[in-house]
């Protein structure tokens, strides 16, 4: 009896491998009506391997997935602020923020300064706005691919040289 050992994803319980064996089903086939014998991992199957042959597996590419997003902070008023009169509507970027180039958006022509920020590997930078600055940035510039967020093309910006 065959064994083969599987990733059970994470849902309720904790990700963990698991050792699972197949099972010999005798049974009719429902499209010859002839009796077959077959060997699986999974269910009770309907047809005989001639009628309906093993597939191929194919991985999918995951979605993302449907938790929701850490809720960035708000922003606080510290009380020099509020001394000095600085409080307003339009947030102040960091002051060691110094942007590079621009990052445009191809639809409307907007343009957010950003700064290119290296990273461990050579051709692969990360973009930071003023609000990203000194936390995670969702978007990549890899010098071969172009922009990328999560790993994937982002078609909708380019970037520009100089702020």
């Amino acid at each position: 009896m065959a064994s083969k050992y599987v990733f059970v994803k994470e849902y309720t319980v904790q990700a963990h491998s698991r050792l699972i064996h197949t099972r010999i089903f005798k049974f009719i086939c429902k499209q010859c009506s002839a009796p077959t014998v077959r060997e699986t991992f999974g269910s009770r199957p309907l047809y005989c391997e001639q009628c309906r042959p093993p597939k191929a597996k194919t991985v999918k590419a995951t979605d993302s997935p449907k938790k929701s997003q850490p809720k960035r902070p708000k922003r606080s008023i510290t009380p020099s602020q509020l001394v000095a009169g600085q409080c307003s509507n339009t947030e102040v970027p960091p002051s060691s923020f110094n942007p590079t180039h621009s990052l445009v958006t191809t639809t409307s022509g907007e343009k957010i300064p950003v700064a290119l920020v290296p990273t461990q590997t050579a051709e692969l930078f990360t973009v930071h706005t003023a609000d990203t600055w000194g936390s995670h940035s969702p978007i990549e510039y890899d010098t071969k691919r172009g922009l990328l967020t999560q790993g994937q093309p982002l078609v909708n910006s380019m970037l520009e040289v100089g702020a």
